[in-house]
């Protein structure tokens, strides 16, 4: 018999009570649900008042029209009346089933220590302990139910579903903490407000968007005679008229349950907090991140050796292997096996200077979470084992789990495992071939410098600075992201100024601003990266003109030398990408419908004797050209011949010929990425003979 491992709560907690944000968002879920309710018996009155009227009218005109055509009639105009009660009422009959097949079920017979744990978590938390546990392979926890309109008042049973993921992920105060979280979000009796809130939207929804089985209903009875088919559009017409009365409901009802989410979200953080600290809530938060990318770079490279026909043995080893990896590659510490992210981490990546509350939010930022849980000041020591620690059998577990991941691969169990060193080899691998020189201190990654306008002579002309340390000082590596920062930002007032955001003001550099401000904003943040991509612009020339001078002293002759096969491929592949947008814009329509057939045979003369023909001659210039061809695999250089050598006709006898359209959308797609590559090892290459030079 093993003892229980469980970690401490904090100390004199107080009684977690919601705070008047939640009574807030309660009041107005409430109050939208009422109007729902009000909407909906209305609608309801009505249709039955229209289902007797039908009734009686059908009556009446089989009576006053004793043949065929006042019986069909008759009938049709009750099926109107029948038909428009049924669909206010037929979410009634629905029920959505939570299923996903990546989920197994566990017994407390084969997890005792699991079960155990769980179950006195749910008696901290004061919820009821969940029907059924599954786990699946991802990086996720989850309370979920089959839900149905009768759920809103019968009670349900929640399941809960561990990913395995996670458990790979986090320690066993962490593991304690988002349990917490999930337990917390049924704790209490407010909470019971979300699920019917949630069941009210799933009704709506139900009758907006989900008559897939009602439409196919009134076209089979619209079909039998052409008498019922006009009964069957006044059907469709009521129906669609009921649907725009609903869709603001729905816009209402959604707009204020994604509040309520919020503070729900929120109030299951502040119970975590107190039976296992919110410290331990926050720091899971922020690695959840790395982790759950962590977790699919490991699948998609477990993917790869597929070809190879081997299948991973154990992909929770692969997964620890590459978070490791790459913390390692984000410099991101390690201890006790797993990557402590932290806030300053995660800010690193960009910080936005627009703050606004986002009404279609479902859940807080982890920044948000983590302000409230520091306010509560629940802090408690971490326990630090690994959160298998409660499992039994973990290797046979994590060995099952990975062979459920290949369950639809056909001859996944004759395939041999590859060794966990392969992948990350794989992966390091292919970072090290996108990794630039660690001189420049990430200044050049992710973008690439535009050299076609410059005017090289005349860079060269003045005077260089001394070392690359004065070029590259700390607030100048800033610049490039910076630069995606503020183009980020931008995007996001574009978005407020044309409504697709919904907020009525905005913070800005720490300012509030209403959204007709927004205007004036978009012209500051316009200019500012104006400015900016013009200091950018000076910098790399300032560190071109280093190299040329150095290059001088050192007697490599013309520095220009190191960037000419770089702006080559540059300008070709910029210009074969402008040919493929001009292919893909003629061809789109195509797909779309709607064209005469005229107006398919001018774009086709387009494509054939003008748009082919240039792309041809580019592909042959390609294959030809001195720097590109060397880079050509053979299998792409047999395309290319393939492709210029065959006739192609795209449309012909009023059809379409398909594999015609496939192959110069094929053609041109594999070549630009091939271009792309040899752009990028041009570029880097041209990087590491220059930081040779300027070091």
């Amino acid at each position: 018999m093993h003892s229980l491992h469980y970690p401490a709560a904090p100390q004199k907690v107080q009684p977690i009570k919601p705070g008047p944000a939640f009574k807030k968002a309660v009041a107005k879920v409430t109050a939208s649900i009422i109007f729902f309710l009000f909407v909906y018996i209305v609608l309801m009155l009505a249709a039955v008042l229209l289902s007797v009227a039908c009734f009686y009218g059908g009556i009446f005109l089989m009576a006053a029209l004793t043949n065929w055509i006042g019986i069909i009639g008759g009938i049709g105009l009750m099926a109107v009346g029948a038909s428009v009660v049924f669909f206010l009422i037929k979410f009634i009959f629905a029920t959505s089933k939570n299923e996903d097949p990546s989920r197994i079920r566990i017994y407390e017979e084969d997890q005792p220590q699991l079960f155990a744990f769980l179950r006195q978590l749910a008696k901290d938390t004061h919820t009821k302990f969940p029907k059924k546990i599954f786990i699946s392979p991802g990086v996720n926890a989850c309370v979920f139910y089959n839900s149905s309109f009768w759920s809103m008042f019968l009670p349900v049973r929640k399941n809960l579903e561990i990913g395995l993921g996670l458990v790979n992920s986090i320690n066993l105060s962490e593991f304690k903490a988002i349990m917490a979280h999930e337990f917390g979000h049924f704790s209490q009796q407010s909470m019971k407000l979300g699920s019917f809130t949630y069941n009210v939207n799933r009704i709506i929804y139900n009758m907006l968007f989900q008559n897939d089985g009602y439409t196919k209903f009134l076209n089979g009875w619209g079909q039998v005679h052409w008498i019922l088919s006009i009964f069957a559009s006044i059907t469709v017409a009521i129906a669609t008229a009921i649907q725009n009365i609903l869709k603001s409901v729905y816009t209402l009802i959604n707009k204020h349950y994604m509040g309520l989410s919020r503070q729900m979200e929120y109030n299951a953080d502040a119970i975590a907090a107190s039976v296992a600290g919110g410290n331990n809530l926050v720091s899971s938060l922020y690695r959840f991140d790395l982790c759950d990318s962590s977790f699919n770079t490991a699948l998609n490279k477990a993917d790869e050796f597929l070809k190879e026909n081997k299948i991973s043995g154990n992909i929770y080893t692969d997964h620890r292997n590459v978070f490791e990896f790459l913390a390692a590659e984000f410099s991101v510490p390690v201890v006790n096996g797993l990557p402590q992210v932290s806030d300053g981490f995660m800010e690193s990546f960009g910080k936005s200077r627009i703050n606004y509350k986002d009404q279609w939010a479902s859940h807080p930022t982890t920044q948000e979470r983590a302000v409230e849980l520091a306010k509560l000041n629940l802090d408690v020591a971490p326990d630090t084992q690994p959160a298998w620690v409660i499992f039994c059998n973990t290797q046979q577990l994590q060995v099952s789990t990975t062979k459920h991941i290949y369950r639809d691969i056909q001859g996944a169990g004759q395939m041999q495992f590859f060794e966990p060193e392969m992948l990350c080899n794989k992966l390091k691998a292919e970072t090290d071939k996108y990794k630039l020189p660690g001189i420049y201190k990430k200044f050049y990654d992710s973008r690439i410098v535009d050299m076609k306008d410059w005017n090289f002579d005349e860079i060269q002309s003045v005077n260089a600075d001394k070392s690359l340390g004065d070029i590259l000082t700390d607030e100048n590596i800033c610049l490039p992201e910076l630069i995606r920062s503020n183009e980020s930002d931008l995007v996001i007032m574009q978005a407020i100024a044309e409504k697709n955001i919904d907020v009525k003001s905005f913070d800005f550099d720490g300012k509030k601003y209403d959204r007709s401000d927004a205007p004036v904003i978009i012209d500051q943040i316009t200019a500012e990266i104006s400015h900016q991509k013009k200091q950018l612009e000076e910098l790399d020339k300032r560190i071109y003109r280093l190299l040329c001078h150095r290059a001088l002293g050192e007697g490599f002759g013309n520095a220009k030398d190191l960037v000419s096969n770089y702006r080559k491929l540059a300008l070709e592949e910029a210009d074969f990408i402008a040919l493929h947008r001009s292919i893909v814009e003629v061809i789109a329509p195509f797909y779309q419908g709607g064209l005469t057939e005229e107006a398919v045979n001018n774009r086709v003369h387009t494509l054939r004797y003008e748009l082919e023909k240039q792309l041809k001659g580019r592909l042959m210039g390609i294959k030809r050209h001195e720097l590109i061809s060397s880079f050509l695999s053979a299998e792409l250089v047999s395309k290319i011949e393939n492709y210029v050598a065959k006739n192609y006709y795209y449309f012909q006898d009023g059809q379409f010929h398909n594999e015609d359209l496939e192959a110069i959308h094929g053609i041109c797609s594999e070549v630009g990425d091939a271009l792309s590559e040899m752009r990028f090892s041009s570029y880097k290459t041209m990087l590491q003979q220059q930081a040779e030079l300027v070091a």
